[in-house]
């Protein structure tokens, strides 16, 4: 069992080579727009949801990631 883990947050837009060799853990990273929550995953962003976001001034809010990621 290792001891210490990498972890860091979607926005690092680490290459998958690399989070593959050093064992990195991901934490996306959530969106509140317009009251909803996303993940900042494209599975989890459908396109009218990017659009919507692209014209808004700024995006509400993000939230802290649950306490299940790290676990």
């Amino acid at each position: 069992m290792n001891r210490v883990a990498v972890v860091t947050d979607s926005v690092a837009s680490l290459p998958q080579e690399v989070i593959d060799k050093y064992n990195i853990h991901i934490i996306p990273v959530r969106l509140t727009i317009e009251g909803k929550v996303y993940r900042d995953t494209d599975e989890d962003l459908p396109p009218e949801v990017v659009q919507r976001f692209q014209k808004l001034p700024q995006i509400d809010t993000t939230p802290w990631p649950p306490e299940f990621y790290f676990q």
